[in-house]
């Protein structure tokens, strides 16, 4: 007998009896027969039934097995079940080995996000959104407010740099942007040298990013356009990118809370509620507001105000990021000084 040792008979045994007549008579006359002599006789009644190899392994056709031992077709069909009941076992082993591993990669690759990323767990990842703001105080209240279902909120320290026509060198030792790069999923193509948005798309399908409403706030928002250019301007030029308008005021009036977003909308409200009583607050960042307000304004989306940005003209916007982001000082001061009626100033 020997055991058959592949994935599809795990755990049978098949058993071989041989009679051979001719032993009979010469253990009676109390011969011996030479072991060599009883495999050579086997081999020669089983050469067309099985297969010998050199090392005296006798190999045997499972069809042949069946042909010859048809009348027993009963203990053929339980050999039969144990094979595929042999064979489903390792195949959903093997499943598991394999998704094991993918939760393997996928954790690894997570680890690689920022700690204080606070990701949705939503699987349609188009519907998903991503929060980028400046600080822990806002990112706090922006985690508390969120729907965990698909908001996801990722803090940045301070301002980012400027990444104006920086090599991929630059871009690669900059930990705050390669954390952002990481976390919206996207890949660095080889052969180019440039990150690209893989087949699937990124990991959300709007990128937004909140800063308070003042000239820092605008600053941060700048830089964030400006290294997402620089890094993969597919994402702006998509339609991922989107400016969250926190509201810069809060009025008060009759138990009830009204938010506007600038100055002139608070003008509008004062002509409209002329001689009613009301208090007008204003918001100093999105660290001071708490979470009923954070999510009344910046994580509602009913309620909320998030603008698309959106490029027309490529080599237009090539070369204002380069006026007002580049290194030479010059176009700067004279895109000022042509443009500083248009600028408003909060005090």
């Amino acid at each position: 007998y020997g055991y058959m040792n592949t994935g599809d008979y795990e755990g049978c045994v098949g058993v071989i009896w041989y009679k051979y007549y001719e032993a009979e008579k010469r253990m009676e006359e109390q011969v011996f027969i030479p072991m060599e002599t009883t495999y050579q006789i086997l081999k020669e009644d089983l050469d067309s039934f099985c297969y010998v190899s050199e090392a005296d392994v006798f190999y045997f056709s499972v069809k042949n097995v069946i042909y010859c031992y048809d009348a027993v077709a009963k203990e053929v069909k339980v050999i039969a079940d144990k094979a595929l009941a042999a064979r489903k076992a390792r195949e959903a082993a093997k499943k598991a080995r394999d998704n094991a591993r993918e939760k393997t990669k996928k954790k690894e690759k997570a680890l690689k996000f920022d700690s204080k990323l606070a990701d949705c767990w939503s699987k349609d990842r188009s519907k998903c959104e991503l929060y980028i703001t400046e600080g822990d105080s806002a990112s706090g209240n922006l985690k508390t407010a969120r729907d965990n279902e698909f908001q996801a909120v990722m803090p940045i320290r301070g301002k980012m740099l400027n990444l104006q026509k920086a090599t991929i060198e630059k871009i690669q030792k900059n930990a705050e942007v390669m954390t952002i790069i990481e976390a919206i999923g996207l890949e660095l193509n080889p052969k180019t040298l440039k990150y690209e948005i893989p087949s699937q798309g990124l990991r959300y399908g709007k990128i937004i990013i909140e800063s308070d409403a003042d000239v820092d706030g605008a600053h941060i928002k700048n830089l964030f356009y400006t290294d997402m250019w620089n890094v993969c301007p597919e994402i702006i030029l998509n339609g991922y990118v989107y400016a969250g308008v926190p509201p810069l005021y809060k009025i008060t009036m009759a138990g009830k809370y009204y938010y506007l977003k600038n100055d002139a909308a608070l003008e509008e409200f004062r002509q409209t509620h002329v001689g009613k009583k009301y208090q007008v607050n204003r918001l100093k960042g999105l660290g001071e507001m708490d979470v009923e307000e954070t999510e009344e304004t910046l994580t509602n989306p009913n309620n909320r105000i998030i603008k698309q940005i959106t490029v027309e003209d490529i080599n237009a916007a090539n070369i204002l990021f380069e006026q007002l982001m580049g290194t030479a000082v010059a176009p700067r001061k004279q895109f000022i000084k042509e443009h500083s009626k248009e600028a408003t100033y909060a005090i």
